[in-house]
């Protein structure tokens, strides 16, 4: 790019949409907090996949933002996630095309300790094969194919980032089918 204004707008675009994301996952952790038993996790930590190295300066725009909020069940977690753009070593299950919005929970054999730091369950979304259509997809994880965090079950779903322009859109497409798909106790 060799023109400085434009330059300079291009930044302020992705600060924008920084903001937005941020707006997004706030209105979301207001919504689950005051419609269900479930509490954030601690902080305000949001964005995940980042880096300041100036070995990895494709990771200096943080790849995916998150909140994760924990459930009266202490062996699953929920978490909003918008994965905004994939890195050269991430594996996904299908080509990344578009940032998306996601909502889902996680079962684990162990507790969830409150001070959790798998942060990479946000970008799940993308992981798994499902259409980004808000359908809440399930997958089981038999024992032998489970990582070291003990993951038993996922459920997500997820829609393109720029279809979801308003609160109540974020609530209907995402939030109230994630309740409405806890296992008993856990909402």
């Amino acid at each position: 790019m060799t023109d400085g204004p434009a330059m300079l707008n291009a930044l302020r675009d992705v600060q924008r949409l920084n903001q937005q994301v941020a707006q997004l996952l706030k209105t979301a952790e207001q919504y689950l907090v005051a419609e269900s038993n479930l509490r954030s996790v601690k902080g305000t930590r949001a964005a995940g996949r980042g880096s300041t190295s100036l070995n990895d300066p494709i990771a200096w725009t943080p790849g995916y933002a998150a909140r994760f909020l924990l459930t009266p069940d202490p062996h699953i977690i929920t978490f909003v996630s918008v994965v905004l753009v994939d890195r050269p070593n991430d594996s996904f299950a299908r080509p990344f095309t578009e940032p998306l919005v996601s909502a889902g929970w996680l079962r684990f054999e162990s507790a969830v300790d409150p001070n959790w730091r798998h942060w990479g369950w946000a970008k799940m979304a993308h992981w798994t094969d499902h259409p980004p259509d808000g359908t809440m997809s399930d997958r089981v994880i038999p024992k032998p194919q489970q990582d070291e965090s003990g993951c038993s079950r996922q459920r997500c779903a997820s829609l393109p980032l720029v279809s979801v322009r308003s609160a109540p859109q974020l609530i209907e497409g995402l939030l109230e089918p994630l309740l409405a798909s806890l296992p008993p106790g856990a909402s």
